[in-house]
């Protein structure tokens, strides 16, 4: 096993074990059998350690989601794909998952916060895009709170599955969560929560949006895309992004451009954000 993936299979079973502000570096050597020093060479600090685990694991989701919504499958079957993915994943990650169920209150690191609090506001982009695909205009007076119900449904059921530790049966589980969703989809005819709304509960701070995550979220974009037009634009921002004097004019013609597409509505809040700095 290479020495970085060594690093953070085995830091991610301590941090398991003992929490992200319980564990320390001098741990993690030891667990792996490695010198500090070796350590340094692949991370420069645990933070900057825990921050490519949130990365991987947070960005695969979201890139799930968006293939499932650009692939050839069914509309009505979607949903259930999108279901097996993400408990085949929390069974693939249970301990990494474990960590978050225990460490619930997570601004004891305000950077960890504010970067899981970004990769939430993708992950709920991206379930909203799949809600318009899969039902259309016809839940628009419930959308925001059909996707809180389905979110709620994956935490909650993500929780009772790793805190119990029981054997999960995906495919029953999923066949449940997409009826549950149905129901809701189907038979709801009184929203709450309103796109405003739930656009408030964003967080808005200075440091929420950085470059870095604008070019993840860019790259993320270009995976799961084949519209031309939107191609170019977004490739267009991003030579302009990773250049020392990136043209404002550029950049606004194409992020005028991209606002006609729904799913890159947070990139461009974000770009907004960043060129307000």
């Amino acid at each position: 096993m290479p020495k970085k993936q060594l690093i953070i299979t085995k830091a991610i079973e301590l941090f398991a074990e003992k929490g992200f502000e319980s564990t320390s570096i001098q741990e993690i050597t030891e667990k792996c059998g490695i010198s500090k020093g070796a350590f340094y060479l692949s991370f420069k600090s645990k933070e900057e350690l825990i921050f490519s685990i949130v990365d991987n694991f947070m960005m695969g989701i979201t890139n799930d989601i968006d293939r499932v919504v650009s692939s050839e499958v069914p509309n009505e079957h979607k949903f259930f794909t999108l279901y097996t993915i993400m408990f085949q994943s929390l069974e693939s990650h249970s301990k990494f998952a474990l960590i978050f169920v225990k460490e619930q209150m997570l601004h004891v690191n305000k950077n960890l916060f504010e970067k899981i609090a970004f990769y939430d506001q993708q992950f709920s982009a991206s379930l909203l895009k799949l809600i318009d695909t899969v039902y259309g205009s016809s839940v628009e007076p419930i959308k925001y709170d059909l996707l809180l119900c389905i979110k709620g449904n994956l935490k909650g059921y993500s929780e009772f599955l790793i805190t119990q530790k029981v054997p999960i049966d995906i495919a029953s589980l999923s066949h449940s969560l997409v009826d549950k969703t149905n129901a809701i989809a189907y038979n709801a005819t009184v929203g709450y929560v309103t796109e405003e709304m739930f656009n408030l509960r964003c967080i808005s701070t200075e440091n929420t949006i950085t470059l870095q995550h604008i070019i993840e979220k860019i790259t993320q974009l270009l995976k799961t895309n084949d519209d031309q037009l939107e191609t170019e634009s977004l490739v267009i921002l991003l030579e302009q992004l990773q250049t020392e004097r990136p043209s404002q004019a550029i950049m606004k013609g194409m992020m005028n451009t991209l606002k006609q597409y729904p799913r890159c509505k947070l990139l461009i809040s974000g770009l907004e954000q960043l060129l307000e700095k």
